[in-house]
């Protein structure tokens, strides 16, 4: 299948950008790679983020690019704790996730979504993304039910299209500057370790709500901290989702200072899998 779409790269206004990855570099770079439909899609996880996004858009607005470049946002499953602790205490996430207030049931989850905001924009799509080990135990079970929740959540927001990087983990989670809270790597080492029957779940809300599961390339299939092993095992992973009838979103995840073309990278991947371009998600123009 050849590459047509990316629909999750970070411009140099998120959180997590690098400055010269400005909308106009990523248009010239992301269609040099031959991406055909693509959006960017800077993080809003809480109210610290809106001037950057209101700065990302300001200058999609400004930029001449192509018609099928798509203004979209990256958003993360959160507690009303969490909401409330940072606006007491701001952005300070190992101090406020980490905290098991409560539970991570997904009736208890929450999306930031400042609605005066998001008035002022024209968004074409949402990513939701689990990022955080919300409350979390350090325990495996603990932290495969918290993440499972929180992609069931988000899957089930009518205002998500789709559901970024499921079951990646990023995060070397401290409670304060010296003390680490999660020491493993949950289902880094042997991913089968989640039950399948969350698998199965997950494919079956996001089939009945209609939202693409993205295979992310930076964050999951190229990550370079992850064993070898892992990649292997997220192969079935993606098999079963495949074999349930998802339809599969593909994401770079570019947080390069210019565009990272790893999806032409992992094209074995969407060879494996069988992947046909009515198997990816394309938005509707």
């Amino acid at each position: 299948m050849k590459v047509k779409t990316d629909w999750h790269m970070h411009s140099r206004h998120s959180s997590c950008g690098k400055h010269p990855a400005t909308i106009a570099v990523l248009a010239k770079e992301v269609t040099a790679a031959g991406i055909e439909d693509f959006g960017v899609t800077d993080h809003m996880h809480w109210r610290h983020h809106i001037p950057m996004i209101a700065a990302c858009y300001a200058e999609y607005v400004a930029t001449k690019k192509p018609f099928s470049m798509r203004f979209g946002l990256e958003i993360s499953a959160l507690r009303k704790f969490d909401l409330e602790q940072f606006e007491k205490l701001g952005w300070v996430p190992s101090q406020v996730l980490t905290k098991p207030a409560g539970t991570a049931k997904g009736e208890e989850l929450r999306i930031y979504w400042p609605e005066e905001f998001i008035s002022t924009l024209k968004i074409d799509y949402l990513i939701g993304s689990a990022h955080f080990p919300i409350g979390a135990r350090e325990e495996t079970d603990s932290l495969i039910n918290c993440y499972h929740n929180q992609l069931i959540f988000l899957a089930s927001q009518p205002k998500v299209n789709i559901i970024g990087h499921p079951w990646c983990w990023n995060w070397p989670w401290f409670r304060d500057k010296d003390t680490l809270l999660y020491h493993g790597q949950p289902w880094l080492e042997d991913f089968a370790i989640i039950p399948v029957n969350k698998h199965l779940e997950f494919a079956g809300v996001c089939k009945k709500n209609g939202k693409a599961i993205e295979i992310n390339a930076k964050d999951i299939i190229l990550n370079r901290w992850y064993p070898p092993q892992f990649r292997v095992k997220y192969m079935d992973y993606l098999k079963l989702l495949k074999q349930e009838g998802v339809t599969f979103s593909l994401g770079s995840d570019s947080h390069q200072p210019g565009y990272s073309d790893d999806l032409h990278k992992i094209t074995d991947v969407f060879d494996i899998l069988g992947l046909k371009e009515n198997d990816v998600w394309m938005h509707k123009r």
